[in-house]
């Protein structure tokens, strides 16, 4: 699955937050009322860039980059690595069953 996007800003304090913030005074609304909002545009954009980068490779063969993660408290390294590729993989099965 992909990171949330409250996962997201959690883990990066990037202009994503500024925007945040300045839009909080702009619009009155709260920080989380905001990330609702945005929820679905986000999900949006992870599904058509994980189609485009499927797509840029089944047409090309060219790998197209994307950047995963794997947010869970109290893993070790190796327990991590392992439930990132258990995930990738039920990802990618989950996109390709309706092809097979």
């Amino acid at each position: 699955r992909t990171a949330t996007i409250e996962e997201y800003v959690s883990m990066v304090f990037s202009e994503l937050e500024n925007e945040f913030l300045e839009f909080e005074a702009q619009t009155g609304k709260t920080r989380e009322e905001l990330i609702e909002l945005a929820g679905p545009v986000w999900k949006g954009a992870n599904d058509f860039e994980w189609e485009r980068g499927i797509g840029s490779y089944e047409t090309n063969g060219e790998h197209f980059p994307y950047m995963v993660c794997h947010h869970g408290p109290g893993l070790s390294g190796i327990k991590r690595k392992k439930a990132l590729l258990a995930s990738i993989d039920e990802s990618i099965s989950t996109s390709t069953s309706d092809i097979v």
